[in-house]
């Protein structure tokens, strides 16, 4: 992609945490911006213009913006990102996204943690469970090693 990239960074923080609250205050920062927890955004997220992304929260159900919408960058500032939708009911609706605080909903890690990030990941790729519903004109597998009995 053409462009000149963006780089937004989160502002990670632990919790409180009712089991092991003597661990949460020695937890130091940089190992929280190396964990990406499922259904977090990267600490880093470098983008560009006309970048596929794909939205990791419920929004605005209304609007569309639901977990799996997957929408294409036109614009980016500091603290929000303009979007197109590409899929669905509302497709080529423009939406604007802001930066919102997330926490990973399941026991992956033996903290809480909190991430201030925008809620969305490069969606280049999608796994099998995002692309439910989805019409792809094309789809390519790579497959590195032999998954058929000679």
């Amino acid at each position: 992609m053409t462009g000149e990239p963006r780089e937004y960074l989160s502002i990670d923080s632990s919790e409180e945490d009712e089991k092991c609250d003597t661990i949460t205050n020695l937890i130091p920062i940089e190992v929280l911006n190396i964990l990406t927890p499922n259904g977090l955004p990267p600490h880093k997220l470098i983008l560009k213009i006309g970048a596929i992304v794909i939205l990791l929260r419920n929004i605005n159900l209304e609007r569309g913006l639901c977990n799996g919408t997957r929408l294409k960058v036109i614009k980016m500032g500091s603290f929000s990102i303009h979007a197109q939708v590409i899929t669905g009911n509302y497709k080529n609706e423009i939406v604007i996204l802001p930066r919102i605080t997330l926490s990973p909903s399941n026991e992956e890690i033996p903290f809480q943690m909190s991430r201030k990030q925008f809620p969305i990941r490069l969606g280049f790729a999608l796994t099998i469970n995002k692309s439910q519903g989805q019409s792809f004109q094309k789809v390519g597998i790579y497959l590195p090693s032999h998954v058929f009995s000679p």
